[in-house]
């Protein structure tokens, strides 16, 4: 991969910021119902891959959203810079596409040994734990199903209507 992608996912990330609670009383009515959709799904991502304490949700939306976009944005960046061919071709000496490289090498910024979070350590970050923040924000990827062959019934897997979109034309 392209080295600046970490960057550019974090550059992402803060510049959601800006709409997501940054952006005034106009843009939080604005995507208000979108925003319902990003607190459920890290509620339930929360309740099923928890370990210890676990606030996702409401506690976290102006975190996680920018999470779920930046995702979204550096897929699309992605998908740009690199050909079909390329994406799926096997990386030599791994069993690992160039996709499927591209969610481990995001995912690796949250990388860290797993410690279970205690009540008071989960009230007051505004972060999803770092488990939750991976698999809440891919498992909204249809993308990431497809890169990795999940199916209806996987924990990962997200059916694209079922998904929260907050920009573009998948939105509502």
């Amino acid at each position: 991969l392209i080295q600046p992608f970490i960057t550019y996912h974090v550059l992402g990330h803060e510049l959601y910021h800006s709409l997501f609670g940054g952006g005034g009383p106009a843009l939080d009515a604005l995507y208000a119902h979108r925003g319902e959709c990003i607190m459920n799904h890290y509620q339930r991502t929360c309740s099923k891959f928890a370990i210890g304490a676990c606030t996702s949700g409401k506690h976290t939306f102006y975190e996680d959203s920018p999470d779920v976009e930046s995702n979204r944005l550096l897929y699309r960046l992605l998908r740009e810079w690199y050909s079909d061919k390329q994406l799926e071709a096997e990386i030599e000496g791994l069993d690992t596409t160039l996709e499927q490289a591209y969610f481990y090498y995001v995912a690796s910024t949250w990388c860290e040994k797993t410690v279970e979070r205690t009540a008071e350590k989960a009230q007051k970050d505004r972060h999803s734990a770092k488990n939750v923040r991976i698999n809440g924000g891919f498992s909204l990827m249809p993308e990431f199903s497809a890169a990795f062959g999940c199916k209806e019934g996987d924990p990962m897997f997200m059916k694209k209507e079922d998904s929260c979109y907050v920009f573009g034309p998948d939105s509502a």
